[in-house]
C-alpha cells in the first residue's frame, strides 16, 4: 500500500461521539499539519467493527511539528508537541520540545496518541467498555505505525526531511498513510 503522512489535522481529531462512520462527513479542522503518521483502522478491528474509523469519534491527536522557537531550535529541540494553553489540549501535562532525532520524532508523536487517547477515553469512550477497548486499539495503532524501530524508513525519513530551520508551526507534509503490522496491538 501506498504510504502517505496524513496531515494531523486530518490524522487525529479529538472530539468524542460515537465513531465515525463511512456515511458520517469527515470531521471539519482548522487544525494544522503534523509530522506523524496516521493510523489506519486494523483489518482485524475492521472484521469486527466494519463502520469504524480513525480517528475515533473525530477526535484528532495532537500536532507535532517543527519547533516555533528560534532559541529551543538553536539548541537542538527541532520538534514540538503542540499542546498546552491556547491549543485544544489545554491541560495536558507532556513534553514539548524533542531533540531532531527519529527516536525524538517517536516519542512526540507517541504523546500525541496518548493525549488522544486520554481525550478518547474521557468523551467518545466514556462508560461504554467497548468504545474503551476502540480508545486502547487506536492508541496502539497510533503508536505502532510512528515507531522508528517498526517503520524506520518511514520516521527516518520524516526526521531527515523536516524542521532543519526554526518555522512557524505546521509545515506542509506529503500525505502518507500506513497500514498498521496487525500484531493483536503489543510491540
Amino acid at each position: 500500500m501506498k504510504k502517505r503522512l496524513m496531515s494531523l489535522g486530518a490524522v487525529f481529531t479529538l472530539s468524542f461521539a460515537a465513531p465515525s462512520f463511512s456515511s458520517e462527513p469527515p470531521p471539519k479542522s482548522t487544525r494544522p499539519d503534523s509530522l506523524c503518521v496516521l493510523p489506519s483502522v486494523p483489518a482485524s478491528e475492521a472484521k469486527k467493527s466494519p463502520n469504524t474509523r480513525y480517528p475515533l469519534g473525530g477526535i484528532k491527536a495532537p500536532a507535532v511539528s517543527c519547533h516555533d522557537n528560534k532559541g529551543k531550535h538553536a539548541a537542538g529541540y527541532h520538534f514540538k508537541l503542540y499542546v498546552g494553553k491556547g491549543t485544544d489540549w489545554p491541560d495536558a501535562v507532556a513534553r514539548l520540545d524533542y531533540l531532531h532525532k527519529p527516536e525524538e520524532l517517536t516519542a512526540a508523536c507517541w504523546n500525541a496518541c496518548i493525549e488522544q487517547k486520554k481525550s478518547c477515553s474521557s468523551g467518545f469512550a466514556k462508560a461504554n467498555a467497548d468504545r474503551q477497548k476502540l480508545c486502547e486499539s487506536q492508541l496502539q495503532t497510533c503508536k505502532s505505525v510512528n515507531d522508528v524501530k517498526k517503520s524506520p524508513a518511514d520516521i527516518n525519513s520524516i526526521s531527515k526531511k523536516y524542521c532543519k530551520t526554526a518555522a512557524p508551526p505546521f509545515p506542509q507534509v506529503s500525505p502518507v498513510q500506513k497500514e498498521p503490522p496487525d500484531d493483536g496491538g503489543y510491540f
